[in-house]
């Protein structure tokens, strides 16, 4: 099981209020954005509400990570082949992103194989945000698998208060390239429980909090 996760919508404006978000506010292909990771055990996380005031204007980050989010033009042949235009309605990806929804870095140690630059394909459409499959490259040959499951990660349009759950199964089959199978199964409980104000070192921000318990199980074999 993965530790709770919180999800913060940041979006500037003159007037703050109670806000809604929806598939403009999210990232899609041709956008990038920096992702900052910090541990402060003296800050408030779990305070959250209605009209809540988050002060996070102290915190320094102690890594970071540019984060793009690529076009589907940009992908390969085989990719656009399960994912493109001819693909059905519900896996026409939008964008693609590296991934860390493969737990490589806790396992990769014993894998017989080399499996390296995982991207995960999604939807984003005026209803949700989906997670509808993954490329991997597996000894050097990039391999697309759909999600045999399309998980939801965002219904939209988001308000305080509302509420959802979704699954997400994959399985990916590796043949002919090596007799291996990775299979991926994902329970997710979404809730939006907070909305107000935010200010961190960049300024000070309207804000929704939606938080994510989310449920993971692989399984993987390999010859």
């Amino acid at each position: 099981m993965k530790p709770l996760l919180l999800a913060i919508g940041l979006f500037p404006t003159v007037l703050f209020g109670q806000i809604t978000l929806n598939v403009s506010d999210f990232s899609d292909g041709g956008d990038a954005v920096w992702m900052s990771t910090t541990v402060d055990p003296t800050l408030d996380f779990s305070s959250t509400g209605p009209n809540s005031t988050w002060d996070y204007s102290t915190l320094v980050y102690q890594n970071q990570e540019y984060k793009e989010y690529f076009d589907m033009s940009g992908a390969s042949i085989l990719v656009n082949i399960l994912f493109g235009a001819f693909a059905s309605t519900d896996y026409q990806a939008t964008n693609y992103t590296s991934s860390s929804a493969i737990p490589l870095d806790q396992i990769s140690g014993v894998l017989p194989v080399s499996i390296t630059d995982v991207f995960q394909l999604s939807k984003n459409s005026s209803d949700s945000i989906t997670s509808v499959g993954f490329s991997l490259a597996v000894e050097g040959t990039e391999v697309p698998f759909k999600s045999d499951t399309i998980e939801t990660r965002y219904k939209l349009p988001l308000n305080y208060g509302d509420s959802y759950s979704s699954r997400g199964y994959s399985n990916m089959d590796m043949n002919p390239i090596y007799n291996g199978i990775w299979r991926q199964y994902r329970q997710r409980y979404s809730t939006v429980d907070g909305w107000g104000t935010i200010t961190t070192p960049y300024g000070t921000f309207d804000a929704l909090r939606i938080d994510h318990l989310i449920q993971e199980s692989d399984s993987i074999f390999m010859e």
